[in-house]
């Protein structure tokens, strides 16, 4: 309609708009506003230049909402409880439009990149959905109003050259279906703190009413026509709904940081899956705080050695519309710029945020190089508690995250911090593990699972874990390394064996009295190494070993025994194929090779026999099971970035290997693939198919190989 209006104008009139049109960007740029975009930060991480396959995010927090401006957004919107599922506010919808404004004025490029993104990702909250769609259609408006300027230049032009054939130009575009497709995503949520955190927490109308009504103003104010943003509002209908359902209501709530990780997590899996390339999205202030803790300022210096130790790091959060230029690789941030200004500037200011990925911290650098730790959530129990508050105001627990910890020179460490990784004492909180001074993890109770801590023989706290999660099985993965976990068996009686290895699992045979009541077993197959074999039989019609069943058995007063048959359970000696277990005669198990899986087994310093394990699950059986029997040293490369590969001997366990934290601008892994076998040795799920994948096309021989993050591999090497 105003391209109608211009072409009736004279000539005068339309070089007078021309004008006013020209001195638009020249006013805004000489104007003095601290919000102007930044584009340094673009020209020191150019999305646009980037290989194919990795993804390009820009990051938006939402601009000011009822419950950021507090008593005065209570007061705004008339209502007290105005916080939760908050809209925006007026000086947040203003701050939006002035925000884009300030981006085009420096980068009209950017804006560009914006509105020609793949897809747009947005938190289902209401003040999330309508930054999004302010954003996009303020920048769709004032990139339209750039386009008007060109096209009446040449207008103009034209007339002066008495072409009156004008009228046959195609006019710009004015309609905002050319936005890019929009889609909630339940995992952009915010940690839930409060009501303000949770979708549809207001209960007073349909957060998607509040949504469809900014979408008509920003058409009616800005294109003249309420529903030209209908196309945005219905993909952002659609999805929300389908979220929605997906999430059971938006469940479960993110209301500790082990979950609230685990969410982003689950988004940046979503996110490697796509097939989109330039994503932009628009979230909160605590999901991009723990999304990029390895990228954001710390207020003043880093500590390093306390973020390994602690798995937290201190910086300072996004300030509301702030705004992070990322890549995103294989499913990591492999680099992420934020801009001068838009954080916060205080050190009071700033804030606590997991570490989630140790690939992206030990490539930034915020943790020392060749560490590695592991968290999980527990339940510490108050030692003073007034009576009968478990299902009251207060609560007889306080959750905590644990951090197991250890550094390149081998310190081993336990920290904790609050739910959400902030710490209290860095003094106090913190144990290093000595030869004198490990810990010992006892439970206490079966339901829930309940533990006391020891520290030196002196008690330091209880705990309780979630006896459905897999925090039992971390703790029986980890504490090898650490000291001792001593389970409990049938009637309390306590006893060392690892999770997963349950009495249960012998169930018929308890049932039916055969065995003894309170007594547990468990068994596998191992390929015994004959000590003398004839030449060249590997393939012949000798085979140079012997399969044997092992099983670990416990009695119901504590005896521990190693007893082994013949394949089909058949006991060739009664007293010399079993091995009772004391505490000056325990196992000792040492691998000595990789493929395949070879170990040897000493009692009481004397090697018994050799033995080779053939399933992965195998080797993690036997990993958990060592420590009530005594110990397992398994094989590690020196240096898998580089170096020598010679291997030496530590008692690290089985999926907890040093590699996994990845190395400074890329992770590498070494992992052998038997194609004949169809094994490979400590690789799960996406990575062993990709493995696969790429070994495959070296042949139908046992290899080694380094693949990338990216993908890539190299030469065979073995």
């Amino acid at each position: 309609r105003r391209w109608m209006v211009l072409r009736s104008l004279p000539s005068c009139v339309v070089h007078l708009q021309l004008l006013a049109a020209l001195w638009l960007p020249v006013a805004h740029a000489i104007r003095d506003d601290t919000n102007l975009w930044d584009n340094r930060t673009f020209s020191n991480l150019d999305l646009r230049g980037q290989k194919n396959g990795t993804k390009h995010v820009i990051f938006i927090r939402h601009a000011e909402s009822a419950g950021n401006a507090k008593l005065l957004g209570a007061l705004e919107m008339r209502r007290w409880d105005a916080f939760k599922d908050g809209m925006l506010t007026k000086k947040g919808k203003a701050a939006t439009e002035q925000k884009v404004t300030g981006i085009v004025d420096v980068d009209m490029e950017l804006i560009k990149y914006v509105l020609h993104s793949d897809i747009v990702l947005v938190s289902p909250l209401r003040r999330a959905m309508a930054t999004a769609i302010i954003f996009l259609a303020k920048a769709k408006q004032l990139l339209r109003d750039a386009d008007i300027a060109d096209d009446l230049t040449i207008e103009i032009k034209e007339t002066v050259d008495e072409h009156p054939d004008v009228a046959s130009r195609n006019s710009p575009d004015f309609a905002a279906d050319l936005l890019p497709q929009i889609r909630v995503h339940a995992d952009l949520r915010e940690k839930y703190g409060s009501d303000s955190d949770k979708p549809g927490a207001d209960g007073k109308e349909d957060p998607l009413v509040y949504v469809r009504k900014v979408a008509q103003a920003c058409g009616e104010h800005w294109f003249m026509d309420e529903h030209a943003l209908d196309k945005t509002y219905q993909q952002i209908e659609a999805s929300y709904r389908a979220e929605e359902v997906r999430t059971n209501a938006w469940h479960p709530d993110p209301g500790d940081g082990y979950t609230f990780a685990q969410q982003i997590r689950n988004f940046k899996n979503f996110l490697k899956g796509t097939v989109q390339q330039n994503v932009l999205i628009v979230g909160h202030n605590a999901w991009s705080r723990f999304a990029f803790s390895s990228f954001l300022p710390a207020p003043g210096q880093e500590n390093i050695e306390r973020n390994m130790r602690f798995g937290t790091r201190k910086v300072l959060p996004l300030r509301n519309l702030g705004i992070i230029q990322a890549i995103f690789d294989n499913g990591f941030f492999t680099s992420a710029i934020v801009g001068e200004g838009e954080t916060t500037k205080s050190s009071k200011s700033s804030k606590w945020a997991i570490l989630m990925s140790r690939t992206e911290a030990l490539a930034t650098g915020v943790v020392p190089a060749g560490m590695y730790f592991k968290q999980f959530l527990v339940s510490k129990i108050k030692t003073i508690t007034p009576p009968s508050v478990t299902h009251g105001f207060f609560s007889p627990h306080v959750r905590l995250m644990l951090t197991f910890a250890a550094s390149p020179e081998g310190v081993h460490t336990l920290a904790w911090t609050d739910k959400w990784g902030a710490i209290d004492d860095v003094t106090g909180d913190c144990i290093v593990v000595t030869q004198n001074h490990r810990l010992d993890v006892r439970q206490t109770a079966r339901e829930p699972a309940t533990f006391d801590l020891y520290v030196a023989n002196k008690k330091r706290f209880s705990f309780i874990t979630d006896s459905e999660s897999t925090t039992l099985q971390h703790l029986s993965e980890l504490m090898p390394s650490y000291g001792t976990l001593t389970l409990l068996a049938n009637e309390g009686h306590a006893h060392s064996l690892p999770l997963g290895v349950w009495p249960e699992a012998s169930g018929e045979a308890l049932a039916t009295g055969v065995v003894p009541a309170g007594m547990y077993f468990k068994q596998f197959l191992v390929s015994k190494i004959k000590t003398i074999t004839p030449p060249s039989v590997t393939h012949g019609f000798l085979s140079p070993h012997v399969r044997l069943m092992l099983t670990f058995a416990e009695s119901p007063e504590g005896v521990r025994t190693l007893a082994w048959t013949d394949k089909w359970g058949a006991i060739g000696d009664v007293t010399g194929d079993c091995i009772v277990v004391t505490q000056s005669h325990k196992l000792y198990i040492k691998q000595t090779a990789r493929l395949p899986a070879t170990f040897d087994l000493y009692v009481a310093d004397k090697k018994r026999f050799s033995f080779i394990i053939d399933s992965e699950s195998a080797v993690k059986q036997l990993r958990d099971i060592m420590p009530s029997y005594g110990s397992l040293t398994l094989l590690v490369g020196k240096s898998l970035a580089g170096g020598a590969n010679e291997d030496h001997a530590h008692s690290l366990p089985l999926g907890v290997w040093p590699e996994a934290s990845g190395t400074p601008r890329y992770h590498a892994f070494l992992w052998i693939f038997d194609l004949v076998g169809g094994q490979i040795f400590g690789l799960e799920g996406q990575m062993r198919t990709m493995l696969i994948r790429y070994l495959l096309v070296f042949g139908q021989r046992p290899v080694a190989a380094f693949i990338g993050s990216n993908g890539s591999s190299t030469s065979p090497v073995g």
